[in-house]
């Protein structure tokens, strides 16, 4: 699909964003644009609050050429009260009025996508003394509850061990919420041979230095990460209503010899199999990632999870999704978790662990076909993962913009029960 976008020859320019004017550009050296059919959507994150159809026959767009169209209704549209205090984008998609050779009617030649409001994070500062928080201490684990919400966290690792909603447990038996460094390579990775050269992130053992509560409804955690001289501070606190807020904050080594990138900076957690569909919203409806997301559009995508895994023809990471606002992890009844940030996060949610994908650090002539579904879903909540690069597959890096670089980092979400 990104190929593909940027292979189209139709381009809208946002020229007035107060008046709803857009400049059309007809990249084609030959046709016209009279047998095209633009068609418009303005959204209030995810919800339709407009549409409508445009024929470009009338502004006979010759090739090579621009013309500038307005939007009918755009003013009165923004004032709509359903897009007060929301994101708001406007989808611009252009389709074929008439069978051409090869292409049928009604085919989309071109498409994009203008953030006309953005979206608003939440604040994720909570209460130090949450009075209905209770806790339950004992010698190997403590428990906080509120609101039906068990979460259930090992003074022996520091990690979240169990999370149970209304006395039913959501993670997978002998599985964690654990801090998440690493990808599965990728083809762009071992050309470039990342998966030796950053292997410190992969999988590192993380010593306990301290756990102590820190309030009725918040505890701490700080572990030791000897193989990139780093510190990770673990918190968590328990809101009356059942959410859980986790901060990582990772704290490099600012004079270490060897300074690795990491490739993703976040968690992971393995919930129940009965857990098998992803609402989010998001840059979709396809995977991407922080370089090769611009042909996706945000907005409201429902999943299976079993759909997830892009099938290549060698097993590697697949299934991300960028710009995420919210991404909830649901059964048949609706019922799960979500999660969100107060900034855009990057997530995915398959039926595979990372170790299904990355067997060896060596490159295995192992087939996508060859794989066995994991009988429990593998979740990924991050704040950023390494781009993919694209650029060769034999040794060039992703772009520095799009890299992980060896520094200090801090990400806040909220666990969130959906009962």
């Amino acid at each position: 699909s990104e190929v593909k976008y940027y292979h189209q020859n139709i381009w809208t320019r946002l020229t007035d964003a107060q008046k709803g004017k857009i400049s059309i550009f007809n990249e084609n050296f030959f046709v016209s644009l009279n047998n095209v059919i633009l068609v418009y959507a303005i959204e209030a994150e995810g919800e339709k609050i407009a549409t409508g159809q445009i024929a470009l026959n009338k502004f006979n767009i010759a090739p090579q050429k621009s013309k500038v169209i307005s939007i009918p209704e755009y003013v009165k549209v923004l004032k709509d009260e359903r897009c007060l205090g929301k994101e708001i984008v406007l989808n611009v998609s252009y389709q074929l009025t008439t069978d051409e050779p090869l292409l049928d009617k009604g085919h989309e030649l071109a498409h994009q996508q203008f953030v006309l409001n953005g979206y608003t994070f939440p604040y994720l500062g909570f209460d130090s003394a949450e009075t209905a928080v209770k806790t339950e201490d004992h010698a190997k684990y403590l428990v906080l509850s509120a609101n039906g919400m068990d979460v259930t966290i090992s003074k022996i690792t520091g990690l979240v061990t169990y999370i149970d909603m209304d006395g039913k447990a959501l993670l997978e038996e002998g599985y964690t919420l654990k801090p998440d460094f690493w990808r599965a390579a990728t083809d762009n990775d071992f050309g470039a041979n990342l998966q030796t050269k950053l292997a410190a992130w992969h999988n590192p053992e993380m010593e306990l230095k301290s756990f102590k509560q820190l309030s009725n409804n918040s505890v701490e955690a700080v572990l030791y990460i000897g193989a990139t001289e780093s510190i990770l501070t673990l918190t968590y606190s328990l809101r009356e209503d059942g959410q859980l807020l986790v901060e990582q904050d990772l704290k490099v080594n600012p004079n270490a010899t060897e300074r690795p990138n990491l490739l993703r900076y976040g968690v992971e957690l393995q919930m129940l199999k009965e857990f098998d569909t992803i609402e989010f919203y998001g840059k979709g409806p396809y995977e991407n990632y922080s370089d090769r997301n611009n042909a996706d559009n945000l907005g409201i995508y429902v999943q299976k999870i079993s759909n997830q895994y892009y099938p290549y023809i060698r097993p590697q990471e697949s299934g991300n999704k960028t710009q995420v606002r919210y991404w909830k992890v649901l059964n048949s009844a609706g019922k799960g978790l979500e999660f969100y940030s107060n900034v855009p996060m990057e997530c995915s949610t398959l039926n595979y662990l990372t170790s299904d994908l990355y067997p060896s650090d060596k490159k295995c002539q192992l087939h996508s076909g060859d794989l066995t579904p994991r009988d429990f879903v593998s979740v990924h909540i991050s704040q950023r993962q390494m781009g993919l690069g694209c650029i060769d597959s034999w040794g060039s890096w992703t772009a520095k913009e799009h890299q992980l670089p060896y520094q200090d980092y801090n990400f806040k979400f909220v666990i969130k029960p959906i009962k």
